[in-house]
């Protein structure tokens, strides 16, 4: 090859390497979500005078943060996560069964979406009794608002509070789960949906229990909260009954093709 034909070659390689840097840097996304604020508080006491609250306000970035009250014998930690994903929570607690004894994790997010993006909320919240005695009052919140929009349309709203309901168990899924007597539930809303470019919002969430109105045996519990964008969110979404029945469909049809074939040829083979 000549010196203009190997120039040549050189020149379309640089071009070439050019069009994949572009093309690389034109699949890039941007973040779906600008963290504003974020203010988290825990408390734990144990019905004796011993109490420790615990309370801080940050400008997320994407890190983790970790959070512990402890009052006595209860205790209440969280730990909070942040990425271009979500947000998620993490908490832990126990207490005593004293009168008044109380374990408490809450956090309030304020962020503004940068791109139309789903969204999702999901989490649990579960109390184990420690002895065999009638359970004290727990609180289980999640509420996702549209602050931007003139209504400040609630995006999601569920809260259950239970009395005297052994092992509770909490889950964001849009079904009472409390059963004690004086428990009660409130839902509104969509646990998925979508999020408005430009608009601002707020997420709050509450994890609590406590020996009340009278003391127990005690409780300890896990619990986790997540709020999801973009690609995650999606993906948390369940298909519809009709959507299923259709990938139940389309697997049938092809089983059945596949077997149709199977025939043809053992026919041809003569078998």
């Amino acid at each position: 090859m000549g010196r203009d034909g190997a120039s040549a070659k050189r020149a379309a390689w640089v071009i070439l390497g050019v069009g994949a840097s572009l093309a690389s840097a034109a699949t890039v996304r941007a973040d779906p979500i600008q963290y504003n604020y974020y203010a988290h508080y825990t408390r734990a006491e144990d019905g004796l005078g011993g109490a420790q609250q615990k309370s801080a306000t940050v400008m997320p970035t994407y890190k983790t943060f970790s959070h512990t009250a402890v009052g006595g014998t209860a205790s209440s930690s969280q730990i909070t996560t942040f990425s271009t994903e979500g947000m998620d929570v993490q908490v832990e607690q126990a207490r005593g069964g004293d009168v008044l004894a109380l374990s408490e994790a809450s956090g309030y997010l304020d962020f503004t979406a940068l791109e139309d993006t789903p969204y999702a909320v999901a989490g649990a919240y579960k109390i184990e009794d420690l002895l065999d005695s009638l359970p004290g009052y727990s609180h289980f919140t999640v509420h996702l608002v549209d602050v931007t929009d003139p209504t400040h349309v609630g995006l999601l709203y569920e809260r259950e509070l239970t009395l005297h309901t052994p092992d509770a168990m909490h889950k964001v899924d849009g079904v009472a789960n409390a059963i004690g007597p004086g428990s009660q539930y409130a839902f509104g809303g969509k646990l998925y949906g979508s999020l408005i470019k430009g608009h601002k919002y707020t997420f709050e969430f509450h994890l609590s229990m406590d020996a009340w109105p009278e003391a127990d045996g005690g409780q300890s519990s896990v619990g986790n909260i997540s709020l999801m964008f973009g690609d995650r969110a999606a993906a948390a979404v369940p298909l519809p009954g009709a959507a299923w029945a259709g990938v139940t469909l389309l697997g049938g049809l092809g089983a059945g093709r596949a077997w149709k074939r199977r025939r043809s040829k053992a026919f041809d083979a003569g078998e």
